[in-house]
């Protein structure tokens, strides 16, 4: 087990890592010196840091010489940890709305690589169900929530996603289920929401519908979970609902009627 002197020392060096990118994200590009000044380090220390950050992609060289300005890397996590938060900010209301609604559970999921997390959720008052829980996550050719993503991601990307499952050497898909998969995929674009009837979880039905930004892209889905006998005997129409939604959580993300999904 590692020592406490140890464990010391790896906290001192988040902690200036943390220290330094916080000062680059507040303060901009800045030279080698004015980080020494602002961070009150030595300059030798300066360096070695910028010399880890840098190799990981967290820094890098600006325009001008002898400048370091936050890398590429370190913005593309803190876009998609934006662009997360803002979608759980904006589709919380729907999903209560939804739960308040239907009484079943409601959730929020993006994609992360080749599988569907569900990022937010709120649970239903008559079945627990366990399809997709919080922070659970599921491949994105099964469920509603996770082909509601696929559906709607570009034609490259499926393409790429079902050559690989195709080639899976614990699971692969059949011809059958190819065929299947690609006529569900289509169904999915053609209605605009997606459908589980018990292929996930016996007795439990789910539909999704994809939200968009506002380039048109597919950036997660939102949908409901719960009991197919009583979904599909209660009141109301769960396929309106979701496609609704999602709707309007896409309009606040800056999505346009009319424009093409990607």
């Amino acid at each position: 087990m590692p020592s406490d002197s140890s464990d010391a020392q790896g906290m001192s060096i988040v902690s200036k890592a943390d220290r330094f990118l916080t000062a680059l994200a507040e303060h901009g590009p800045q030279s080698v010196a004015a980080l020494a000044r602002l961070l009150d380090e030595p300059v030798s220390s300066i360096y070695r840091l910028i010399g880890n950050l840098e190799r990981i992609g967290w820094v890098e060289k600006g325009d001008e010489r002898g400048v370091i300005r936050l890398g590429l890397r370190i913005v593309g996590i803190a876009q998609s940890v934006e662009d997360t938060l803002d979608i759980r900010r904006l589709a919380l209301p729907e999903l209560m709305q939804l739960r308040g609604r239907t009484g079943e559970s409601a959730l929020l999921c993006v994609r992360r690589e080749s599988r569907a997390v569900c990022i937010e959720r709120v649970a239903g008052g008559e079945v627990q169900s366990s399809e997709l829980p919080l922070g659970g996550s599921m491949v994105l050719h099964r469920g509603a929530a996770p082909l509601a993503i696929l559906a709607f991601e570009g034609e490259g990307f499926r393409r790429q996603y079902l050559d690989r499952v195709i080639a899976d050497a614990v699971n692969p898909l059949t011809e059958y289920d190819q065929r299947r998969l690609a006529s569900t995929i289509a169904t999915v674009r053609e209605s605009g929401f997606a459908v589980s009837d018990g292929d996930v979880t016996p007795g439990g039905l789910s539909v999704a519908a994809p939200i968009f930004d506002h380039r048109g892209i597919v950036v997660g889905s939102l949908g409901i979970s719960g009991l197919s006998a009583l979904i599909r005997a209660a009141d109301y129409e769960p396929s309106d609902l979701v496609t609704d939604a999602a709707h309007r959580v896409s309009e606040s993300l800056g999505y346009r009627t009319g424009g093409a999904p990607r």
